[in-house]
């Protein structure tokens, strides 16, 4: 039985590419800038690469400013969990007290929460939780 040994396909087209880089990298600098500003097919890739990177440089930051938010929203939590215990009815009622008494009281938050019917119980209770840190009502008010 006779064994056939497989001749390598590459063989016969390595050559012709060992012809094409050589005159590649014999060819200056100037004149591959100058054919590579005409070829559509290179300006189109390089602005779809453009394109994709400040893409994704976009969803990082979005990543980054959720990761923060989410961080924050942890860390409120966490806090309004540790900080003495406030009646949220009461606490709602007082922020609607000052925002009907003060009309740009309401602008401070985010749009959905601008009516204080959106607006979480979590996000009540840091609020007024802050204020009254910060002096904004008597030590012994009744929260």
């Amino acid at each position: 039985m006779m064994t056939i040994k497989p001749t390598d396909p590459l063989s016969k087209i390595r050559p012709i590419a060992d012809l094409y880089i050589d005159e590649l990298l014999q060819t200056p600098e100037k004149e591959l800038l100058e054919d590579a500003k005409s070829d559509t097919s290179l300006t189109g890739a390089g602005q779809m690469a453009k394109d994709a990177y400040l893409s994704a440089q976009k969803a990082a930051g979005r990543l980054r400013v959720e990761a923060a938010r989410q961080a924050l929203d942890r860390e409120r939590l966490a806090g309004a969990t540790a900080r003495p215990e406030i009646d949220i009815t009461k606490a709602r009622a007082l922020l609607k007290k000052i925002s009907a008494n003060d009309p740009s009281f309401g602008k401070q938050f985010t749009l959905a929460a601008r009516n204080l019917e959106d607006i979480s119980e979590a996000e009540i209770l840091s609020i007024v939780t802050d204020l009254k840190e910060l002096g904004a009502f008597p030590e012994d008010s009744d929260l």
